[in-house]
C-alpha cells in the first residue's frame, strides 16, 4: 500500500525521522540538564532548597525561601552538614586590563565547602567575613585570573578593584569550577552565563533600620540555597525535617509562612531547570 502511494510514503518517512529526531533531541536535552549531577564530590548529597505555595498566583508556585528560615537552618539543621546561600552580583573589574563587568555572586562562607570545592590556590571565606563592614576580599576564577591576570600567582593577597572597592585577592579557583551559571537556575536569579568572581554575601544579622537585607527578615526572599546531606542522613530524612518546620513556621508566622511548603531538589533534578521550566512549574 505504500508503493502505491509514494506521496503519503514520503511524508510519512519524513515526519517519523523528524519525531525520531525531536524525541532524541529532547531526550539529549533532559539527560545533559536533569540527568546529569552537578560536578562536585557526592554531589548526589547535595540539595537545592525552595519554599513552595501551590496557591501562588505569579505564574509559580516556588519562590527563594526567607532569609530567617535560611539563618535557623544553617545553625539547627540536624540533617545537613553544611547549608550555603548565594545571589546573583556583578563585578566592575579597573585592574588588569581595561575596565570589564563580569558576572559574580554573592556568598555565605561555607559555599565552597558545602560544595566540596577547594581553591587552587589560597583560601576560602573565613566565618566572619561574610558580615558587612568586614576588610572586602574577593576569590576569582581560574578563567579570569589567567585572561586578565596572566596566570600570576603573587595576586594572591594582593587588592584588585572590584566596583571601585579594592578587594583582597584570597583565593583563585580550580579550572573546572562553575557555578553558578545563569542556565541553572530560574529567571528571578539573573545569574551570568558564567560566574568569574565571589564575593561575601554580606548580609546584616539584624534589622538596623537602615533597610538593608538582615538574616531575621521572614519576609525578604533573594537567596538560592544548596545543602549538603550529613553521612548516613537521605534526603527524605531532610525533607521530613523541612515538613515539620514548615508547618510550624506557618503557626508561629501565618502573615508571611502561611501556605508555604519546604521542598529538597536533588542536585540531579534541579540541574538546568531554568532552561526547560520544570521549576517553575
Amino acid at each position: 500500500m505504500l508503493l502505491k502511494n509514494p506521496g503519503f510514503t514520503a511524508v510519512a518517512v519524513l515526519t517519523l525521522a523528524l519525531g525520531i529526531g525531536a524525541n532524541t533531541a529532547i531526550f539529549s536535552l533532559i539527560n545533559a540538564a536533569l540527568l546529569r549531577a552537578l560536578p562536585f564530590p557526592e554531589s548526589d548529597r547535595l540539595a537545592v532548597v525552595w519554599a513552595e505555595n501551590p496557591g501562588l498566583k505569579l505564574g509559580m508556585t516556588q519562590i527563594p525561601p526567607a532569609n530567617a528560615d535560611i539563618a535557623a537552618w544553617r545553625e539547627q539543621s540536624q540533617s545537613f552538614a553544611r547549608l550555603a546561600a548565594f545571589t546573583p552580583r556583578t563585578a566592575d573589574l579597573a585592574d588588569g586590563g581595561d575596565p570589564e563587568r563580569v558576572g559574580a555572586a554573592g556568598v555565605t562562607a561555607g559555599f565552597f565547602e558545602t560544595l566540596g570545592v577547594t581553591p587552587l590556590l589560597g583560601r576560602t571565606l573565613a566565618p566572619d567575613e561574610e558580615a558587612p563592614g568586614r576588610p572586602p576580599v574577593a576569590l576569582i576564577s581560574h578563567g579570569l585570573w589567567q585572561r586578565r591576570f596572566g596566570g600570576d600567582p603573587a595576586l594572591l593577597g594582593k587588592g584588585v578593584s572590584i566596583n571601585g572597592d579594592k578587594h583582597t585577592v584570597i583565593g583563585i579557583l580550580p579550572p573546572e569550577f562553575d557555578f553558578p551559571r545563569g542556565a541553572e537556575w530560574p529567571a528571578f536569579f539573573p545569574f551570568a552565563g558564567r560566574t568569574e568572581v565571589w564575593l561575601p554575601l554580606a548580609v546584616r544579622a539584624a534589622d538596623d533600620g537602615t533597610g538593608w537585607s538582615n538574616w531575621q527578615s521572614r519576609s525578604e526572599r533573594g537567596l538560592a540555597v544548596i545543602g549538603r546531606l550529613k553521612p548516613g542522613a537521605s534526603l527524605r530524612q531532610a525533607q521530613a525535617e523541612m515538613d515539620v518546620y514548615a508547618t510550624r513556621q506557618a503557626n508561629d508566622h501565618p502573615e508571611t509562612h502561611k501556605g508555604l511548603n519546604l521542598r529538597l531538589i536533588s542536585s540531579g533534578v534541579h540541574h538546568d531547570c531554568r532552561h526547560l521550566g520544570l521549576l517553575l512549574g
